[in-house]
């Protein structure tokens, strides 16, 4: 059985799909979420089925309440209200599934980590152990000046190549991206608005003046102007603020603004 087909399993089909059905799916599904324990593969990949079962469901219920929402614009409140209780638990179940996916393959990375700089360091000594040989026959063989380099050379160690953490699981993705979050709003515009003037050619600022701009900008340009504002109006355009993330990493500075890979 596949792993779409284990979770589409869990998830309820067209025919069930009635609120009775959902009712009783979502809670259940969180319940057992929060009894599994991940402590082996056989539990990963228990865990990412619940988590891909959760979404599924998720995926259907939206599609259910955005079409009430379409449809049912003077009833909005009391039809959309029941669905979306039943959407909490099952944003729970997922918010659950993934954290204990999460935990599980950082226990498992360091653990292969742990393994990998063991296996260099034996590498290591076996080699550097070859090269006290190497120099004693050469010693042995009259030529100190060779054995005096070989004894000085650094041992070289073949990388190691590291096994799967987890096992891998069609629907569920272990790269790490960059996210963003505005945590000072009046920071973020005070940079880009200090950017701006810095950049404008129609005033006549003294050093003093462009000293307190440039600490005001933090390093901001005037291309920032456009994460300002998005396309429906937002404080931020996160796209923007994303794509920079991802192109500068640990470099990427911005007033009121957090950056973090996860």
């Amino acid at each position: 059985m596949t792993e779409h087909s284990k979770a589409d399993s869990l998830v309820a089909q067209p025919s069930d799909q009635s609120l009775t059905r959902f009712q009783e799916r979502a809670p259940q599904l969180l319940q057992q979420v929060r009894e599994i324990s991940v402590l082996d593969d056989a539990a990963y990949l228990q865990v990412c089925e619940y988590k891909l079962a959760g979404a599924a469901i998720l995926r259907t219920l939206t599609t259910i309440t955005n079409q009430i929402k379409h449809t049912h614009k003077a009833a909005l409140e009391s039809a959309i209200t029941p669905w979306e209780r039943i959407m909490k638990p099952l944003e729970e179940a997922v918010a659950l599934a993934e954290q204990k996916r999460k935990e599980y393959r950082a226990a498992q990375e360091a653990r292969t980590a742990a393994a990998a700089a063991e296996a260099m360091a034996l590498q290591r000594e076996r080699i550097a152990e070859q090269q006290r040989q190497n120099a004693a026959m050469l010693d042995a063989a009259g030529h100190a000046a060779a054995a005096e380099a070989v004894r000085a050379a650094t041992p070289l160690v073949p990388p190691i190549v590291l096994p799967p953490a987890v096992p891998k699981v069609r629907g569920i993705r272990n790269a790490k991206t960059w996210k963003v979050r505005v945590t000072d709003q009046k920071l973020l515009v005070r940079a880009i608005g200090a950017a701006l003037i810095l950049a404008s050619d129609d005033l006549a600022l003294d050093d003093f003046t462009k000293n307190i701009l440039h600490i005001l900008s933090g390093g901001v340009t005037v291309e920032a102007l456009t994460c300002l504002f998005d396309a429906h109006g937002e404080t931020a355009n996160m796209h923007w603020l994303r794509d920079r993330a991802r192109m500068q990493r640990e470099a990427f500075k911005m007033p009121g603004v957090g950056a973090w890979q996860d």
